[in-house]
């Protein structure tokens, strides 16, 4: 399965034609991290520190792998969140309308890399009633009780 919003465009990165096709691909979402340094939170704390809207941009890697991006303008010029990397077809799950993402992710000075899991819903209320019947799961892989 193909995450949503991928950017197809043949235009120069930076050009005025790229941004446009951006912009015109952009999808306006929530995402909530569930992991913060390759561990998985609980529900509550994913959602009160590692939740936020913005615009989603896909771009194909060229391995059949995908980078995701949310950014706060539809130009993905303004990033929210360190991008999404890795995301193979095998890591795209959806439900309602609602993705499961798994990638990878790189610390601010690029080096140390940790999985990832973003869910990304159309709305606010949408993300967050697929992630609160999670909380289970998720707390006992916070907690080392899996």
């Amino acid at each position: 399965m193909e995450p949503p919003a991928i950017l197809r465009s043949d235009s120069a990165p930076g050009s005025a034609a790229r941004l446009a096709d951006t912009a015109a691909t952009a999808w306006r979402c929530h995402v909530a991290q569930l992991r913060f340094c390759g561990v998985y939170m609980p529900a509550a704390l994913v959602w009160e520190h590692h939740a936020c809207a913005g615009w989603f941009i896909c771009q194909t890697t060229g391995t059949q792998e995908w980078s995701a991006n949310l950014s706060s303008d539809q130009t993905g010029q303004n990033s929210l969140t360190f991008p999404l990397f890795r995301i193979g077809a095998a890591g795209v799950a959806e439900r309602d309308g609602v993705y499961l993402l798994r990638g990878q992710q790189w610390d601010a000075g690029r080096l140390q890399c940790w999985p990832q899991d973003w869910l990304c819903g159309p709305t606010a209320e949408a993300t967050r009633a697929a992630l609160m019947p999670l909380d289970g799961w998720l707390r006992a892989r916070y907690t080392g009780t899996v």
